[in-house]
């Protein structure tokens, strides 16, 4: 006899030959995608929640920047995903530390997810030296020295004296 939360699957001992411990694995795959919510799910197509703040998490976690994708698309698609991650938290308390958190993770999956090993480690350089600063101060400085080709070349190296990088630093924070 069934528990009484387990489907009855009509096996016994003396209609089938086996004991009455072992179940139909079919009647058990069905009950558990009922109880899972997976039910009229065609098999094989089981697919990840929507809009859940554990799957904003992972997208976001596991994105990396695709082949043809430019660092500032890749940069614009991880803060929609964060901001994603901020909207689904099921609590205000999960909402606040996320925003807390927030400039930090950007930073650090911009610079982990780069396509390229020397894409990233320039990224991480920059996040070093713009530490103090928001993400979006980082952002603007990767993609200012990224524009010239992509990130497929190398780039070039510029002599920069400290007056110029000034100027610069200025030009990038004013529009």
């Amino acid at each position: 006899m069934p528990g009484p939360n387990l489907p009855d699957t009509g096996a016994s001992a003396s209609s089938s030959g086996t004991s009455s411990s072992q179940f139909d694995f079919d009647a058990m795959s069905q009950f558990f995608k009922r109880a899972m919510g997976f039910h009229g799910i065609p098999q094989g197509r089981l697919t990840k929640f929507k809009g859940t703040a554990q799957s904003a998490s992972v997208e976001f976690h596991n994105r990396r920047q695709g082949e043809r994708e430019s660092l500032a698309d890749f940069s614009r698609s991880l803060i929609r995903l964060y901001n994603k991650m901020e909207t689904t938290a099921p609590t205000q308390e999960e909402a606040k530390a996320l925003e807390k958190l927030r400039n930090r993770s950007l930073r650090d999956q911009f610079s982990a997810g780069a396509r390229e090993e020397w894409v990233r480690r320039e990224l991480r350089r920059i996040s070093l030296a713009t530490k103090d600063d928001g993400f979006e101060e980082m952002r603007k400085e990767a993609i200012y020295l990224f524009q010239d080709g992509g990130t497929h070349q190398v780039t070039k190296v510029r002599e920069v004296t400290a007056d110029k990088y000034l100027f610069l630093r200025q030009k990038l924070v004013l529009p």
